[in-house]
């Protein structure tokens, strides 16, 4: 098998046909599977899924959950894709995305084939917002492209410029273990980036071959501007630059005291319902069910300070990182 698809459902049913339609136009001149994972969809997802893969056999291959995996804290990918893959190389689209390139597998193969010191390949893809039809963009654009720089292993290490919709891997875990990747972290396609050209080159094919949805219910959604999504996604976001400094040797510790202050300050924004509730729906192992009374922590100091006062504000940064300290203990 010359490569694998790891695509991820869940309550997909009204864009997984295109999904699914994108992979089996794919003409190659090597055989590919699509492993199509879903966690116990509610919507007809699953249904979609049996249909494509009685009519695909040799293409389509489910990983059904009888149980929601995500809600239980399970990494899923490691435990339930991961040993499936039989590819030398994996690319990834999530059911809420889609191919535009019939020839697009074929292209990046062919040029990881042709440059064996390669580890990743990528290009780049039309981003459309549900929301706002008019508000469609290329990712990477060219100016991303031009402050980014050489396309290598320390200018990633900066900001992410791949789209996971667009990226072809050398798969580096044939051979390596499972545990080189954390669990928990937001984002992991960044730190999926990141482990692969730690081992080689990133090619780039300038064409446009994939769509990314933005949408309302998407993980990214109102980042970096809605509280919500504070407390929802800045401690995964803080585990992230921890676990890339202990993974690469570089200091990220502007990052972590921003998510942490960030987080803190968000929270000042919401009543303790809400904040409890934020704070629930956060996966993880049972450590991360503490982080209710850390809201509640931070909620009392919160309101105790006013960002016009800046020796409180740099108080409420040290007392943020301190509270987030504390939770890890």
């Amino acid at each position: 098998m010359k490569l694998s698809i790891i695509c991820l459902t869940y309550n997909h049913s009204s864009s997984l046909f295109q999904t699914l339609d994108g992979f089996v136009m794919q003409k190659t001149k090597f055989p590919f599977e699509v492993l199509v994972h879903d966690d116990a969809s509610t919507d007809g997802t699953r249904d979609i899924i049996l249909q494509y893969a009685d009519k695909y056999p040799d293409i389509i291959r489910p990983i059904l959950e009888e149980e929601n995996q995500w809600s239980n804290g399970i990494a899923f990918d490691k435990e339930k894709i991961w040993p499936y893959v039989r590819g030398e190389y994996v690319a990834f689209c999530e059911g809420d995305d889609y191919w535009t390139d019939e020839n697009k597998l074929q292209k990046q193969v062919d040029f990881l084939d042709s440059h064996p010191d390669y580890s990743l390949c990528f290009h780049p893809v039309r981003i459309v917002d549900q929301n706002n039809p008019a508000g469609e963009e290329i990712y990477p654009d060219q100016r991303l492209l031009q402050r980014a720089g050489e396309l290598n292993f320390a200018s990633l290490l900066k900001r992410n410029f791949i789209q996971t919709n667009s990226v072809v891997y050398r798969w580096r875990f044939h051979k390596e273990s499972y545990n080189l990747m954390p669990e928990h972290i937001l984002p992991g396609d960044w730190f999926l980036h990141l482990l692969h050209a730690q081992v080689g080159k990133i090619g780039f094919l300038p064409e446009v071959m994939a769509v990314y949805r933005r949408n309302a219910g998407g993980v990214w959604t109102g980042a970096n501007k809605q509280p919500q999504w504070f407390c929802r996604c800045g401690v995964p976001h803080i585990k992230f630059f921890e676990e890339m400094e202990k993974s690469f040797k570089i200091s990220k510790a502007y990052e972590r005291e921003y998510f942490s202050y960030a987080t803190c300050y968000a929270a000042q924004y919401l009543n303790d319902k809400e904040i409890r509730q934020c704070f629930a729906n956060i996966k993880g192992p049972a450590k991360y069910k503490l982080l209710n009374s850390f809201a509640l922590a931070v909620l009392k100091f919160m309101r105790k300070i006013t960002l016009n006062d800046i020796s409180r504000k740099y108080k409420a940064r040290y007392d943020a990182l301190k509270l987030y300290l504390l939770w890890k203990k």
